[in-house]
């Protein structure tokens, strides 16, 4: 009877802690209204005024995103609410990792090690601002635009791809955005 009960225990609990469904994560679901109003003044009036309020509010954002996302990174799932599905069951699944330091963000398959390391961005964020945008958009070496939102605990990172910086400002991708998925592993 123990071991039947042990069993139990431990089989509810691994579901509990190996599953996650991602519609109960917390991320906030919108630009904060403080930060949505400067921008929107912003690129409207273009005036000091507003672009000192960004600013401010910019630091503590940035600072806020850079100090919570150090780690390291395991990725659990992508979804997408409006791409058709097709399923490959010949795709082999490639485990993602993606490891955070203060500068920079490294990105693995399988495992973090040298050899395996796929691909090294600076942590550089735009300050291209568009209707859509937030204060912690990170602009990749090649102009894209990822948005990196954590959630309330910060166990969870939503990545997405949000745009694209050009000599005119920047561009906001509105449909097709594909999310991605981590939960910190370290």
């Amino acid at each position: 009877m123990k071991k039947i009960l042990l069993l139990i225990i431990l089989f509810v609990s691994s579901q509990v802690l190996f599953s996650q469904n991602i519609e109960e994560l917390q991320f906030s679901r919108t630009i904060k209204p403080e930060i949505s109003e400067a921008i929107h003044k912003y690129l409207y009036l273009k005036d000091e005024e507003s672009l000192k309020k960004i600013d401010s509010l910019k630091a503590i954002e940035r600072e806020y995103l850079k100090e919570n996302m150090i780690g390291t990174w395991e990725h659990f799932e992508s979804k997408c609410s409006c791409c058709v599905k097709v399923k490959d069951s010949k795709r082999k699944y490639v485990k993602k990792i993606i490891r955070i330091t203060e500068e920079n963000i490294f990105f693995y398959d399988e495992k973090v090690s040298e050899e395996n390391l796929t691909q090294t961005e600076k942590i550089e964020f735009t300050n291209q601002y568009g209707f859509f945008s937030d204060l912690t958009d990170i602009v990749y070496k090649d102009k894209n635009i990822w948005d990196y939102k954590l959630d309330k605990t910060g166990n969870f990172l939503k990545v997405y791809h949000s745009g694209n910086e050009t000599d005119n400002g920047r561009t906001s991708t509105i449909s097709g955005i594909v999310t991605n998925y981590y939960k910190r592993i370290e």
